[in-house]
């Protein structure tokens, strides 16, 4: 499993892992439970390989940030989504230090711990991107965003034959 095939999907639970492409979209398997789903275009998608948090300097790559808590903790964290908000923050600024406290929310925070728990229970313990991998990202944005142009085209309008059966109403107002 590599990061970049984990996906974020927006509005629903946990993550998911790309299996393959499909006529109607993307199939996904949850790393929850394991079930299979197709994703339509519709769905905002987010690879965790180009996911990026805000420091000080410059934006820290998710996959920095999940390896350095591995390389610490080996195993799940002791912190839940239910934790503390002052809980949240030491332990942020224990892992990436020099994050920028006023735009990363608690949410961001609680997104981090439970993705990282979840990764680490289904068995992943390498985060790194190689060099390899990048280079393949933005060829797979630009085949995303072309099929999503394609599947959204919209439906096609009536024909004037369809419209031209509707009888029209020739009555006049003067006439009543």
């Amino acid at each position: 499993m590599k990061l970049k095939e984990i996906l974020f999907v927006t509005g629903q639970p946990g993550l998911f892992q790309y299996i393959a492409q499909g006529r109607g979209g993307v199939i996904v398997e949850s790393l929850l439970d394991h079930k299979r789903t197709m994703l339509g275009a519709s769905a905002k998608v987010s690879a965790l390989g180009d996911i990026a948090m805000y420091t000080t300097e410059e934006e820290k790559p998710l996959s920095d940030i999940l390896q350095s808590l591995y390389d610490k903790n080996k195993g799940p964290l002791s912190l839940t989504k239910d934790s503390s908000n002052e809980e949240l923050r030491t332990f942020m600024a224990e892992a990436v230090p020099g994050y920028d406290e006023e735009r990363v929310h608690n949410s961001d925070i609680k997104k981090l711990v439970s993705w990282y728990n979840l990764l680490v229970n289904a068995g992943m313990t390498d985060f790194t991107v190689s060099q390899d991998e990048e280079s393949e990202l933005p060829e797979k944005k630009e085949e995303v965003q072309k099929q999503n142009i394609a599947v959204s085209k919209p439906a096609p309008r009536a024909t004037s034959q369809s419209k031209a059966k509707t009888p029209k109403n020739t009555t006049s107002r003067k006439s009543q």
